[in-house]
């Protein structure tokens, strides 16, 4: 359902691929699916993307993005 357009399978797709759920845990895949949804307006997957980069980001100030 994701390939064919459902947000919400997109979105759980990333997910399952963020937190290892009935597949590999594979972040890259996770950012694809959540992206994919969060353009088409899904409010879940953009907080969900948001999260996974803000766990990357590095804790200087300069790189603080301000919400």
């Amino acid at each position: 359902s994701a390939n064919d357009g459902s947000v919400l399978a997109q979105a759980m797709l990333g997910y399952c691929y963020q937190r290892g759920v009935g597949a590999l845990v594979n972040k890259p895949k996770a950012v694809h699916w959540f992206r994919e949804a969060a353009q088409r307006g899904s409010t879940a997957a953009y907080n969900a993307l948001q999260n996974l980069y803000d766990a990357i980001r590095p804790k200087e100030e300069e790189f603080q993005v301000d919400n």
